[in-house]
């Protein structure tokens, strides 16, 4: 696919509107609905009814090409559920040690408690 064509894609979906600076784009990747960029890129950015089954094997594979994995999950309150929580299927892979030093997790929610999460 084309940069400009990219860019296009990139400008118009609600996920990537605050990420895109000049030519950042190109290092971004989307992965939801029909738009399933190769895991490839710099940046991946999941929604996740669309990648709960694929997005630990994702994960996974970056931690074994040695990369440090950023996971930022909006909604979390919504991980908890047996669905959502597929994307976790990685970490009983991972040793605690790597777990401290090569995966990251922040969890966004402006749901304090909800069925699947009591807080």
């Amino acid at each position: 696919m084309s940069l400009s064509r990219q860019k296009n894609r990139l400008n118009t979906h609600p996920a990537h509107r605050v990420l895109v600076r000049g030519d950042i784009v190109k290092d971004i990747g989307l992965y939801c609905g029909a738009c399933k960029d190769l895991p490839t890129r710099k940046y991946m950015i999941y929604v996740v009814n669309s990648a709960r089954y694929t997005l630990s094997r994702h994960i996974l594979a970056d931690y074994q090409s040695a990369y440090p994995v950023l996971l930022i999950a909006d909604e979390c309150h919504h991980y908890g559920s047996p669905e959502n929580s597929r994307i976790f299927d990685f970490l009983s892979l991972i040793s605690p040690q790597d777990q401290a030093t090569a995966y990251y997790a922040l969890g966004l929610s402006a749901t304090p408690e909800s069925a699947s999460w009591p807080g």
